[in-house]
């Protein structure tokens, strides 16, 4: 485990209802369509309202945030996987300007979670749609079955919400 800190910046430009406070826990991800930055990484609060950008340049990262430990957008993507993570920063400073993050490189979670991580259980119903002949000549019955792996999928996405907020201090 190391902690990595970084220096948010940009929140003027961003307008969110739920202001960042000492010792929230924010979202970092990667922002692969920025425009401005290739290094882009974007900062969430917990309602997922962006927040700012980490600093990766000269004007927004001074000598003295590097001598403080505070790493640049490029240098962190290079400490930390983004591929399809997102990381979890608790705001150690914040100000009208700016917010100072320190990052867990443990402190992470799947953007989607991977296909082998589905329950079992979501497999076994496909595969019995597939095979049970019966089902494939009544519609009605398809249907229903479509909404009740509908019904499936809204249960885990409500465990997943709930997990990430636990994981997030409550925030």
């Amino acid at each position: 485990m190391s902690i990595l800190k970084a220096k948010v910046v940009g929140l003027s430009y961003h307008r969110i209802v739920n202001p960042v406070e000492l010792e929230d826990y924010l979202i970092l991800r990667e922002d692969i369509d920025n425009e401005f930055d290739s290094d882009a990484i974007s900062i969430f609060n917990g309602d997922q309202e962006l927040v700012g950008n980490i600093a990766n340049s000269d004007k927004t990262l001074s000598v003295n945030n590097i001598k403080n430990g505070n790493l640049s957008a490029s240098r962190l993507k290079s400490e930390l996987n983004f591929d399809n993570r997102e990381y979890y920063g608790k705001a150690v400073g914040v100000h009208s300007s700016c917010i100072y993050l320190e990052i867990d490189s443990e402190n992470w979670a799947y953007i989607n979670k991977p296909v082998e991580d589905v329950p079992e259980v979501i497999f076994k119903r496909v595969i019995d749609l597939e095979t049970d002949t019966t089902l494939s000549n009544d519609v009605g019955a398809l249907k229903e079955e479509v909404q009740h792996l509908k019904a499936i999928v809204a249960e885990l996405q409500k465990v997943v919400v709930d997990l990430k907020s636990m994981r997030m201090g409550g925030k």
